[in-house]
């Protein structure tokens, strides 16, 4: 029988491999291999195939026995290094890429890939040396600038990243990965309009890229539309099961949703397959913080410190605030979510400075709205010297509750700016040419940061809303007292300090708490001592439920009257106490109501037991304006020094204790004796009437005086330096 001609057999199986007709392709360089098992070229480009069909093991296989036929092959090793990487083989697809490139340094292609290769390993400028070496061999080269692109955006260089996905859908529109790119940054800029447009372009390309379905998910987290994000991100397990990012974002809408029980497996799934995986570690810890859920709690939290002390970037600012107490780690997780989470961009205030008759004072917050924020700043606004100011709310939030239209009505210009995108949000801010910028969320939802990125005025300033530094070089002050940043934790932040003279806090005095209800109405006994703590549930710590237990085992007829912030920690919680011995009947948990249901019933209570780690900050002054003492334990953080900031504004320091120990016997002490406790009842009562906490007007001369101290800094050339402004006379 005559020897088939294995050039044909091999033109043909060219010829259908280049078609896209992979079986036929396949099985005629199967031919041309059985009758001839080394030849190269079917044996590589067999293992092309099987890389296309998605058995990237096989066409690793197939690959390595041809380079031994041909060790001398750029396009093999430069197969077989891309393949490598969709296998998540960095370190031998970096070898095989490199490989490639000494045979061929002019392979534009390779260069690409290793790029790719890099920013997926985290070495951000070796990939960026390799993109910038594949577009100088070939300029057009599309994917080369895609994977710029992507390196860019990791470096948060988001303009020059756009530029890069731009020209790469120009040169290559039918390319997904551009318009996914492109998608990614709109989503960041929070320009929904141009989002959507790029993602639906990205579906039509590639109805089954997960990439494109996990953007898509973004985007509808981005509305609150949070169902629909978790279908779309199901579509994107379905095409990549093995997709870290989407069950990231999953556990993040979850999270949200506070459907904490589901969250927690998803995460920890996370942390075993992706351990170095951003902000996970801490998720986890606050997750079951949530639910109460202590059973690794010391071994849990040891954890995450390690993790920040090894790479601050694992816990989110938020996270570490209830993961430890150290200012220092506080500050390293602030200072490294900014570096990774707030791109590098011109400023939009490039000077000069202004000279308006009133110092215009601008205000950003998500908070001017049915929120524990905009009921204790809500007196504030209208307290304000007009003849002196000019007020600019810049609201990123929105209800439609009564409270919000009181603040909005304080202020002289009232801007929404969530639907804005981040820069022109700061270009909005510039255009009303604040002289001082205020934050009021700090590392929380829908912070104003990112438009306060853009530097868009000449004095920003950081307050009320998250407990620590921002970690932000773009934030001049912070605003402060001298319980919650003494002098000698100054180091801890980024930011001057600014010290009012009684607490950093704000409060409403035209605020007037109804008449109580009875105690049979809220669930209580009708008689006994009531402890309480309405703090939300991840504030509870092991410790100091060990403490609460023990008081109401000292206490007869005590109740512990908690609030209820879901069901699975109301469990957990009842479990807790019948496993040191209490009844789970003597916890009452209060439900969530509207502001004024929940003050009128807090007046029920007679002592506020606070928490150690986060402290009460609403919650406690909202106790001690309804005449509920409140026993707190300074400790070393700002979110654990906030209550006893609040104390010695309200003249009650007795109430403050420094270690855990001397917290208990307080509050033993105090419900063990009605007589001291009714005297301290009385005092709080004298004391809400005269003594600074309450008294918004004099807080707001403060306030005032901060603001023309950093204005007449500015306008002096002098940078921002702390300071403490001079405390005034009562009732001011």
């Amino acid at each position: 029988m005559p020897r088939p001609d294995l050039n044909d057999i091999f033109n043909r199986a060219l010829l259908a491999h280049r078609a896209g007709q992979l079986d036929i392709a396949a099985s005629l360089y199967r031919e041309v291999l059985m009758h001839d098992k080394k030849q190269f070229a079917p044996l590589h480009l067999l293992g092309v195939i099987e890389g296309q069909r998605g058995n990237l093991a096989e066409g690793i296989r197939q690959i390595s026995k041809a380079l031994r036929l041909d060790p001398k092959s750029p396009e093999a090793y430069l197969n077989l290094g891309r393949m490598q990487g969709e296998a998540d083989d960095l370190g031998n697809a970096e070898k095989s890429l490199r490989k490639s490139i000494s045979l061929n340094p002019n392979n534009a292609l390779a260069y690409g890939n290793l790029a790719a290769v890099y920013r997926r390993m985290k070495r951000y400028e070796e990939a960026k040396t390799a993109a910038d070496q594949a577009l100088r061999i070939d300029p057009n080269e599309w994917m080369a600038l895609i994977n710029r692109g992507n390196v860019l955006l990791a470096l948060n260089l988001l303009d020059d990243a756009k530029a890069d996905y731009e020209r790469a859908a120009t040169l290559h529109p039918s390319a997904p990965e551009a318009w996914i790119g492109l998608g990614d940054i709109s989503c960041k800029n929070r320009d929904i309009k141009a989002a959507l447009d790029h993602i639906q372009k990205a579906l039509t390309l590639a109805p089954k890229s997960a990439e494109a379905r996990l953007l898509q998910a973004r985007l509808l987290e981005m509305r609150h539309l949070y169902e629909e994000a978790l279908i779309a991100i199901e579509q994107a397990l379905a095409a990549a099961p093995d997709l870290v990012d989407a069950d990231i974002l999953r556990s993040r809408i979850l999270f949200t949703t506070k459907r904490y029980s589901e969250t927690i497996p998803i995460l920890e799934r996370i942390i075993r397959s992706n351990p170095e995986t951003v902000g996970i570690k801490g998720q986890l810890f606050v997750s079951k913080m949530m639910t109460c859920n202590w059973d690794r709690y010391e071994k849990d939290r040891l954890a995450c410190v390690r993790a920040i002390e090894e790479n601050p970037a694992h816990i989110t600012p938020y996270d570490s605030v209830i993961v430890t107490q150290a200012p220092a780690q506080h500050l390293a997780c602030a200072v490294e979510h900014t570096k990774r989470g707030f791109p590098k961009i011109e400023t939009v205030w490039p000077g000069p400075l202004y000279a308006h008759e009133k110092i215009r004072i601008g205000y950003v917050s998500p908070d001017f709205r049915e929120h524990a924020v905009g009921h204790i700043i809500a007196g504030l606004f209208g307290h304000h010297d007009k003849r002196h100011f000019e007020l600019y709310g810049f609201s990123t939030a929105a209800d439609e509750s009564a409270l919000r239209a009181r603040i909005k009505s304080t202020f002289d210009h009232f801007i929404d700016i969530g639907s804005m995108t981040h820069e022109q949000a700061a270009q909005c801010i510039r255009d009303h040419e604040i002289d001082i910028l205020i934050d009021l969320a700090g590392h929380t939802v829908h912070s104003g940061l990112n438009a306060m990125t853009f530097k868009p005025c000449p004095v920003q300033v950081t307050w009320l809303g998250f407990p620590g530094s921002t970690g932000a070089p773009f934030m001049d002050y912070i605003i402060a007292d001298p319980t919650v940043i003494p002098p000698e934790h100054e180091p801890f932040y980024t930011e001057k300090i600014v010290r009012l003279p009684d607490t950093y806090q704000p409060n409403d005095d035209d605020l007037k708490v109804a008449e109580s209800p009875s105690r049979q109405a809220e669930g209580l006994p009708a008689s006994g001592l009531v402890f309480c703590c309405f703090n939300n549930t991840f504030k509870i710590t092991p410790e100091v439920f060990d403490i609460w237990m023990r008081l109401l085992d000292q206490v007869a007829s005590s109740v512990l009257w908690l609030f209820e912030a879901n069901a699975t920690a109301k469990a957990n919680l009842q479990k807790e106490a019948t496993r040191r011995g209490i009844s789970p009947e003597r916890l009452v948990f209060a439900p969530l109501a509207d502001y004024a249901t929940y003050l009128a019933r807090t007046q029920l209570a007679d002592l506020f037991l606070d928490n150690n780690y986060w402290n009460g900050h609403s919650t406690a002054s909202d106790a001690l304006r309804c005449g509920v003492p409140v026993i707190t334990c300074q400790g070393t953080s700002f979110a654990s020094r906030v209550a006893s900031s609040l104390l010695r504004a309200i003249e009650m320091p007795e109430l403050i204790t420094t270690s855990l120990e001397d917290y208990e016997a307080l509050a033993l002490k105090l419900a063990r004796d009605p007589a001291l406790l009714a005297a301290t009842k009385a005092k709080l009562a004298r004391n809400r009437l005269t003594a600074p906490l309450f008294d918004t007007a004099r807080f707001t001369r403060h306030l005032e005086a901060a603001y023309v101290t950093m204005y007449e800094r500015a306008q002096r050339g002098e940078p921002p330096a702390s300071f403490s402004v001079e405390a005034l006379p009562s009732n001011i």
